[in-house]
């Protein structure tokens, strides 16, 4: 586990402070995103005609918190988008560094067509765990705990 994690680190070089800022805009965005003004419609204002006012109020607060989510989870996207294409190219990268470093009798036994296939497959695996760590595994506990804190209030 501490081998996987070291791994990562050593190939987010160049984007580390994009790898600590996803997870914070995710935090942000569930908070965005829980913290959505509903109290308007769960009161039960009495019959819609009468309170058009409220209900407008409650529909424009709404309408801006969804904004908020969405522009946080757009500039989160934007960061994991520069993350995530780096820690593979620095992956590849390494391990094609690895294969040059391969005698010739390594390479008779290991085709080219099986090395290549095999690194790709591995680096987007690779790139597919951390777009999992840095994505569903922060925003899955973090929603958890917001709603289990806005449950309890």
């Amino acid at each position: 586990m501490i081998d996987l994690l070291q791994l990562f680190l050593t190939h987010l070089q160049g984007y580390k402070r994009q790898a600590v800022w996803s997870p914070i805009l995710i935090v942000v965005e569930v908070i965005c995103e829980l913290l959505r003004p509903g109290h308007g419609r769960d009161r039960g204002y009495g019959h819609p005609s009468r309170r058009r006012d409220l209900h407008f109020s409650a529909g424009c607060g709404d309408a801006g918190a969804g904004g908020r989510g969405h522009a946080v989870r757009c500039a989160g996207g934007q960061v994991f988008c520069l993350c995530q294409p780096g820690f593979g190219a620095n992956l590849r990268q390494c391990l094609f560094d690895k294969v040059q470093e391969f005698s010739f009798a390594d390479i008779d036994r290991f085709s080219s067509a099986s090395l290549i296939t095999r690194m790709t497959n591995d680096v987007n695996a690779m790139t597919m765990m951390l777009a999992m760590g840095l994505r569903m595994l922060v925003r899955a506990p973090v929603m958890l705990v917001a709603a289990c804190v806005s449950a309890s209030i």
